[in-house]
C-alpha cells in the first residue's frame, strides 16, 4: 500500500506541464565513473542519522557527503520497496504475497528456528539473527495472529508472488528496470548479493544460480534473502528484452571490498548485505551497529578511492522501522567534485534516486522514475537544496 504522503506528491508531479518538465532537464546531471548504492534495513532517519554510538561510521560518512533528511520509503513492507528502487514499480507485489500453493505457518517457522537454535551445529554467529526472528514471530503470535498470518516478505519462491490483480505473476519479469536500461544504454551493471554463496545459490564463480536462487528458507531465513534480491526477479537462462543473464547477479564476495582499486566494477553496483549485516535481524540498536561495523569494514575503501576517482557512493534504507511517514535515511558520498558536503531539504523517494542514476549514464526512465524529478543537480553536480520539489 502506498503511503499516503507518497500518493500526494506523485499526484503534484505527474500534473507538471511539459515546460516545467523540460526546465528540470535543462539541469546537468553528474557523470560518474562509478555509483555503488548500498541498501540496509528497517531503520526510521533517526535511528541512524545522529546516532554516533551505534552508527559512527555512518555519520561520518554523512559527514563528508550529502544527506536528504527529507527521504521516504515507498512502501511497507520490504522486498516492494526493492523493486521499486530498482525498476521504478513494485511490479504488482501485494503486501500480502502468502498463496494456496505458498503456506506460511508461524508455528512451523518458530520450530524450525528453535530447532536452529539448540543445533550445536549452528554457527555462534548465526545465533543472534535466528533469535531476533524468533522473537518476531513469538510476538505475531502473542499478539493473537493467527498462524497462517502473512507479511509481505511472506513466499519462499518468488514464482508465488501475488499481484494485487490477476493471476500470480511469473518469473523473469519483463518490464524495464535499472540494470537493462543501462545495459541498453552501453553501460554495465551487477547486482552484489552477500550470501549467495553461503545459501548454496550460486556457482563456482560466484554468479547466481537461477534454478537454486530462491531460498526455501524465505522470510525468516539468517543470510541471503530473496525478497531483498530485485535483480535476480529479471534473470534468465535465455535473457531477451529486459531480462538479464545470471552474471548481473554475484556473490559480495566478487565486489572485492578489501581492494585499494576500483576500476574494475560496472559503472553501477547494487550492493545488498546479507539480513544479518544490513541492519534486519536482531533489535535495534545492537542490529544498527552490526550494520554499520559491516559497512566499515567493506565500504571505506570504495568511499576512499571513489572521492578522487569521479565516483559516488548512496547509502539509503528500503524501508522505516516504524516512523509514520516512511522515514529514512539516504546520503550521497564521494567525490567532492560532483557531490557536496552539506544537508538537502529537498522531498525525495526511491524512484527520485532511481531517476538520477539513470539520468548519470543516459540510460531510460522506468515505472514512477518517469515522472519524479530525481535528486536537484546544476552544472554536472549534486547540489543542497531544498527548491525543486
Amino acid at each position: 500500500m502506498r503511503h499516503p504522503l507518497l500518493s500526494t506528491v506523485l499526484s503534484v508531479l505527474a500534473t507538471l506541464t511539459p515546460f516545467a518538465a523540460a526546465q528540470q532537464n535543462i539541469l546537468t546531471p553528474p557523470s560518474p565513473q562509478k555509483v555503488v548504492i548500498v541498501v540496509l534495513e528497517n531503520h526510521d532517519y533517526q535511528q541512524i542519522v545522529g546516532d554516533t554510538v551505534n552508527a559512527p561510521y555512518l555519520n561520518n560518512v554523512i559527514s563528508q557527503g550529502l544527506l536528504y533528511n527529507n527521504a521516504h520509503a515507498i512502501e511497507h513492507p520490504s522486498q516492494p520497496n526493492y523493486l521499486d528502487l530498482f525498476a521504478g514499480s513494485n511490479q504488482g507485489v501485494a503486501s500480502v504475497n502468502g498463496t494456496p500453493s505458498n503456506p506460511y505457518d508461524l508455528n512451523a517457522l518458530a520450530a524450525t528456528l528453535q530447532a536452529a537454535i539448540a543445533n550445536p551445529a549452528t554457527p555462534a554467529s548465526a545465533l543472534p539473527g535466528l533469535k531476533g526472528q524468533l522473537a518476531q514471530i513469538q510476538g505475531a503470535l502473542a499478539a493473537g495472529l493467527p498462524s497462517n498470518y502473512a507479511t509481505g516478505d511472506a513466499f519462499p519462491i518468488s514464482k508465488y508472488f501475488n499481484p494485487v490483480f490477476g493471476e500470480p505473476i511469473q518469473i523473469p519479469f519483463t518490464t524495464p528496470n535499472l540494470a537493462s536500461s543501462l545495459i541498453q544504454a552501453g553501460k554495465t551493471f551487477t547486482e552484489y548479493a552477500e550470501g549467495l554463496t553461503d545459501a548454496g545459490a550460486s556457482d563456482a564463480y560466484g554468479y547466481a544460480d537461477i534454478a537454486k536462487v530462491n531460498n526455501p528458507a524465505d522470510p525468516y531465513s539468517v543470510g541471503y534473502a530473496h525478497r531483498h534480491d530485485p535483480a535476480s526477479d529479471w534473470i534468465s537462462a535465455t535473457p531477451s528484452g529486459n531480462q538479464l543473464p545470471r552474471t548481473s547477479v554475484q556473490d559480495f564476495a566478487n565486489f572485492g571490498s578489501q581492494n585499494v582499486d576500483f576500476s574494475y566494477l560496472p559503472n553501477v553496483s547494487l550492493v545488498v548485505p546479507n539480513t544479518i549485516n544490513d541492519m534486519h535481524d536482531g533489535a535495534i540498536p545492537a542490529s544498527t551497529k552490526v550494520g554499520d561495523d559491516w559497512c566499515k569494514k567493506n565500504l571505506a575503501n570504495y568511499l576512499t578511492w571513489a572521492k578522487t576517482h569521479n565516483s559516488l557512493l548512496i547509502l539509503t534504507t528500503d524501508e522505516a522501522d516504524g516512523d509514520a511517514t516512511n522515514h529514512i535515511m539516504t546520503v550521497v558520498a564521494g567525490d567532492p567534485k560532483i557531490v557536496p558536503t552539506g544537508v538537502s531539504t529537498q522531498l525525495i523517494t526511491h524512484y527520485d534516486v532511481l531517476r538520477t542514476v539513470q539520468s548519470m549514464f543516459g540510460a531510460n526512465y522506468t515505472g514512477w522514475s518517469n515522472v519524479v524529478y530525481g535528486l536537484i543537480v546544476q552544472n554536472g553536480k549534486l547540489i543542497a537544496s531544498g527548491s525543486g520539489q
